[in-house]
This record gives C-alpha cells, structure tokens and sequence, in this order.
C-alpha cells in the first residue's frame, strides 16, 4: 500500500584550526558547509479498502484513494564554532564557547491524487483474496497539488565556564544560553477536477497507479497539458515562525574519598529555563496579492525520471506542475498582508531545575575485582503556558488560555563492571540499569484551545502529559585485546520496559466546561498510551590493523549489529511495534589515522520501522 524509492546526497567540507597565545590562552576556530539533496519517489493507497458493493463481500475491494508523489529538497547548512580557553593557574581553567548555524530548506512536493470512492466501478480483475488488482471507475475526483516550502533556521549559542580543583575536590561551573528560529514560507497551488474517468493497476504487486479507462482521454491535460487544462481553484500561502530561547546553568562538585571502597564522590545541581513560541498564518489566497496572475504550467515534474527510471509501465512517469518559483516573487506582500490567527500563536515556558550524587566504588583485590557506579538524580519541572481560545459566549472573539503544571521525578543508575581473570586479560562483564525520561514534542502540549462553530468539539493541546519514562536494562560481555587493549569484542543483552507513549486522540462525550461551554462533547487532544517492552541483542567488533608492519598499520574497522523485538499497547489496548524501531540494524566503519589525517568510509543499514506511532 506504501511504496518509495529514496535518495538522499550528502557532501561536508570543513576547517580547524588551533591558535596559542603564549603559555596559558588558547583559541580554537572550526566551520563547516554541508550540503544535502534529498529525493522521494512514491506510491501509495491512503484511507483504507473497500468493498464494491457493501452489501456484497465477494464484490472485490479496491483502494479509496491512491497517490503519486514526488518530493525534492535542498538543505545547505553552514556552522562556526570557537572556543577560547584561558589556564589562569595550575589548579583553574576557564573557557568560553560561541556557535552560530544557518541552514537554509527548499522543499518542493508534487502530488497526484485520485479518489475512487467519488466514483462508480466499470470493470476490473480480481485475485484470489478478493482484492481489484486492476478497475476501472467513471466520474472519480483528480487532484494536483503542489507545494514549496522554504525555510530558513539560524542558531546561536553562547557559554562560559570554569573549573577548579586541587587533591581533593574539584568544582565545575557552566552558564549556558542558545536561541534559534525557524521562519517557514510556503507556496501552494491546487488543481482538483470532478467527473474523470479514471482506473488503476496494482498487478506489478510494488507499486500502485491511476492508469486511463480505454476510450477516454480524461487524464491528456494533467499528464500533457492540453490547452483546455482546468484552472486552479485554490493558490495560497502559509507562514510559520518558531522560535526556541533557553538559559540554563550547572554547578558540578567532585570529591576524592581515598583508597576505601568508595573511591569518588560526585554531587550538583542543574538549572534550564526554556521559552518555545509559534505563530502562524493560513490561507492567505493570492488572488488578493497586487499584480497577481496565475503561475505558468511546466508540463514535467521537477525531476523527470519518476521512480529513478527503476518503475515498469503503466506506472505515470510525469504530470504537469506549476512554476511555484514565481509565487515565491509575492513574498513581501505576503507578509505585509498576512493576518496571524490566535489560536495559531502561542508560546510556554518550561522551568528544570535538577539535583543529583552519584558515588564510583571499586574492589580490585578479591577473587572478582569490580568497579561501577550508583546515583539518582531528581528532576522538578514547571509549565507555563500563554496561548488563546475561541470565546464560546462571542463568535470570533478569543480568551486567554493559560495552563500551568508542575511534575516531579526521581531517576536511579547503577553501572557496574566485573573483571574475569586477571585485569590484565581485558575481559570483563557490564551491567547497567537506570531510569530516563523523554519529554513530549512541543506541538503535544501546545496551550491552545480551538473549539468548533457547534461547541460541540474541541482542540487543544495537553500540557498535562507525563513525560516518556523507560526502566533500561543491560548486560554485556567485552574483550579488549592488542598490545595495548586497542581492539575490541563485545556482545550482549539489554532490555527496555517503557511507559506513557504519547498518543493523538477523540475523546467522546467528555465534560467541555474547562474550556467555558456548559455540555459534553469531543475533545481532540494527545494523552499517554500504554506500555511497551524491547528486547533485544547487540554485538561490535573493532581494531585498527597493527597487526602489520608496513603502511596497513594507520588503518582500522569498526563493526556493530543490533537485533531488537518490541511491542507496544496503544491507548485502545491494541499490539502494534514501538515507533522509531528497526528490528535488524547495523554498521561498518573502515578508517584511516596518521598523523593529522583521519579518513573514514562509513555504511548503515536499517530495515523497516514505524514512522509515526498514529499510523
């Protein structure tokens, strides 16, 4: 039902360079440009199968909606960084770090789209399943759509710190701030004509396509452009900017305790306050735009050989597309006449302060020598949110919407490390457990409340959402071997028991007087789902080649492979796999070290996972 081909391009070019100022002040200068052409090919069914005649099971299923679509972007980005770094003394150091990125997006989407289940069956070819694998339909609903999306996103960062230390203790302190902003500019022209007559072919078994009913050249001015091609029915504009500004400090105490079984001691506390804003404008129609007339048709995609000439006929291998260049001429005006809805604008405040100790015990002189570490760490977290909602006494009039949380968490680890045999023999086991959480993407706990013309739904944000939390269990076998413990063989286990995955939801027949309306209702909104485990194995190998004796010395290779089985409970109690997870993983690395050189060829390899958990 979904099938892509992808490419995604990518090429780096950076400087370093290191600069002394005498005995003790040091200032170190990198930049880097990367540029990355990423390209998307792909057919796909959207909204499900249905049967022919409802009332008929043996009538065939055909799909409601197929899509080709082909998406092309651009993505240079170019970053400096410096450090400078001043040793005032032998027992303390101070440095200060500057960054500052620019990246700039192109994105171009060409869709073609056609909607069987507008339309009546004619004919088609049925496999053994009951599945149309070919139909043809009359009067079906074809839609072009197009959009360029261009966005620009800057980032600064600035921080300062020093660390003191003698025998004993040491003391480490840091202040933080960064900023960044992502302005979003997106053309869109839609094509959409009623009463085409139209089929498909899925018999390739890879990939689905609108395919024309004999007899008819319904499809000639979308795929060629004939001079009676339709007008458009809607050419507008979206503007979007996000922005990020955070402050955060730490304060880090370290304490040698001697030679008992408790070796270190490590103690601190961390601060961060962090603003996230959004504003956007929709529709803004550019029929309305001084000077004004529709954009010229270009009759080939951006990229002419669909499918990266891998497909078989009768997948389409063009349609026509729009000059979006030229829409992107009435960017002034645009913004000048853009009107930002409220309930598109807010903005909230997330307050972190976080307190930890954690202690290093070792014993190297019993018949298992150990090492390791235990700590906790507990987070305080509040929420501030500044958003609006529909007034529900005065039609397009809008109220404050203000949330406010507060959460709190502890977080345990323990880290431990056996020796097998003599330290000397490099083998050891590892076992480690800990407790992290993740928190929620900013659009899960936007403070925003929309309600329908009816009163009678809503959409908001929840600010209320518990943070992702996951209990982390791992157990390893490790060799270091080579004359200096340089290479390296590992394998092992872990295991991950998660809860409160973030889940998008309707919630019927729900109280709706928070949000001022005296009834019951839906509301839309994003809540934590079930629980979910993974389980799964890991194995690396990795030497550099000093083996030899001649110039295969200065290179090396890395190996890594990773096994994972996991499942999920949604929020309805179904069994779906965890998002985001691959099943089979892997890597390689075959490098190059001398001197001041270091080269690298790397490969990854991934197989299928789950791209949104909502699908």
């Amino acid at each position: 039902e979904d099938n892509s081909v992808k490419l995604d391009d990518k090429w780096t070019v950076g400087v370093f360079t290191n600069i002394l100022f005498g005995d003790s002040l040091g200032l170190t200068l990198g930049a880097n440009y990367t540029d990355a052409d990423r390209r998307t090919d792909q057919s796909e069914s959207l909204d499900g199968w249905s049967l022919v005649d409802d009332d008929d099971p043996s009538s065939g299923y055909y799909p409601e909606r197929v899509r080709l679509q082909q998406r092309v972007g651009e993505q240079p980005r170019f970053n400096i960084n410096g450090t400078l770094q001043w040793q005032a003394s032998e027992s303390f150091e101070m440095w200060a770090d500057l960054l500052y990125a620019k990246e700039d997006r192109d994105d171009v989407q060409q869709r073609f789209e056609v909607e069987y289940d507008r339309g009546d069956f004619l004919q088609g070819g049925m496999d053994g399943n009951g599945n149309l694998t070919w139909a043809y339909f009359e009067d079906n609903r074809l839609t072009l759509n197009f959009l360029d999306r261009r966005r620009d996103i800057e980032q600064y960062g600035a921080s300062i710190g020093g660390e003191w230390f003698n025998e004993t203790w040491s003391i480490t302190g840091k202040a933080d701030y960064s900023e960044s902003e992502e302005d979003s500019f997106d053309a869109r022209a839609r094509v959409r004509e009623n009463r085409i007559d139209v089929g498909y072919d899925a018999r390739n078994l890879t990939y689905l396509t609108p395919i024309e009913v004999p007899g008819s050249d319904d499809l000639d001015p979308f795929l060629y452009g004939d001079p009676d091609f339709p007008d458009y029915n809607r050419v507008d504009y979206n503007l979007r900017t996000i922005s990020t500004e955070e402050v955060a400090g730490m304060l880090d105490f370290t304490r040698t305790l001697g030679d008992g079984w408790f070796s270190q001691l490590y103690f601190g506390t961390r601060l961060a306050s962090k603003e996230t804003s959004r504003a956007q404008a929709r529709n803004v129609n550019a029929t309305n735009l001084d000077g004004y007339t529709d954009p010229e048709w270009n009759y080939n995609l951006l990229e002419k050989d669909f499918y990266f000439d891998q497909a078989k006929p009768p997948l389409l291998e063009n349609w026509v597309r729009p000059d979006t260049a030229y829409l992107h001429t009435f960017e002034d005006q645009v913004r000048s006449v853009a009107e930002y809805n409220p309930t598109d604008t807010w903005s909230y405040t997330e307050d972190t302060w976080a307190l930890y100790a954690m202690v290093d015990f070792e014993n190297y002189d019993g018949r298992v020598p150990y090492s390791g570490n235990i700590g906790v760490r507990y987070v305080d977290y509040e929420y501030d949110g500044d958003g609006w909602q529909n007034d529900p006494n005065d039609t397009g009039e809008y109220i404050k919407y203000d949330p406010q949380v507060s959460q709190d968490h502890w977080l345990p680890s323990l880290n431990t490390r056996f020796s097998i045999g003599d330290l000397e023999d490099g083998r050891y086991i590892r076992f480690a457990v800990g407790r992290v959480l993740s928190r929620p993407n900013p659009q899960f706990i936007k403070p925003i409340a929309e309600l329908n013309d009816d009163l009678d739904e809503v959409e908001v944000g929840n600010p209320n959402l518990d943070p992702y939390l996951a209990w982390q269990y791992d157990l390893a076998y490790e060799y270091y071997f080579g004359d200096t413990g340089e290479g390296l063989f590992s394998i092992g286990v872990f295991y991950k028991d998660v809860e409160n995955f973030f889940e998008e939801v309707s919630l019927e027949n729900q109280d709706l007087s928070p949000w001022g309306v005296d009834d019951t209702g839906t509301i839309n909104t994003y809540v934590n789902g079930g629980e979910g485990e993974s389980i799964g194995i890991e194995a690396s190998f990795q030497t550099p080649f000093t083996m030899f004796d001649n110039f295969m010395r200065d290179f090396g290779i890395v190996l890594n492979y990773t096994y994972v089985d996991s499942e999920r409970t949604t929020v309805d109690g179904e069994k779906a796999p965890m998002p985001g997870t691959s099943e089979h993983s892997a890597n390689a690395v075959f490098y190059y070290v001398k001197n001041a050189w270091d080269a690298r060829l790397v490969y990854n390899y991934r197989d299928d996972y789950l791209f949104n958990q909502d699908d």
